[in-house]
């Protein structure tokens, strides 16, 4: 739940000096590096680190179209372009584990959106461990369930 209300606050900033604050800007971060889990992982896709790439390009693009217009590095533009990528990435991520939470979907929760619209339409939809140390929790997850 903290992904979602990390949405919440950065909304209720509101402002383009919101991009002067350590948590913006650490949380944009990690937003960046989050990108290619929820794209790849997430939506089932294999776009290796593009999804890295380009927030990073459209953020950079932003934050130069904006100072070409304003004269300023801090501008609309890029303040926009920095408020819809952690919106995308921190809802995604927070709505993946609420709905693994809500409907036990097993293994990574980046990927309940799938599996869940897959048990919806009577298709099975791989699932996924998640990368890093998040992993062993899958397994230890994976290892309570009678069957597993």
């Amino acid at each position: 739940m903290g992904a979602v209300y990390w949405a919440v606050q950065l909304i209720r900033f509101g402002e383009v000096e919101a991009l002067t604050n350590a948590w913006v800007i650490g949380l944009t971060v990690f937003a960046v590096h989050l990108a290619p889990y929820t794209l790849n992982i997430g939506l089932g896709l294999r776009l290796g680190f593009l999804p890295r790439l380009l927030p990073l390009g459209l953020i950079a693009g932003a934050a130069l179209v904006g100072w070409q217009s304003t004269g300023e590095w801090i501008n609309p533009l890029f303040w926009t372009s920095v408020l819809w990528l952690n919106l995308y990435v921190y809802l995604h991520l927070g709505g993946s584990f609420l709905l693994a939470a809500v409907f036990g979907t097993p293994g990574c929760e980046m990927r309940a959106m799938p599996i869940l619209i897959g048990r919806m339409v009577g298709r099975d939809i791989r699932d996924h461990e998640c990368p890093g140390p998040i992993g062993s929790i899958d397994r230890w997850e994976r290892s309570l369930k009678p069957d597993g």
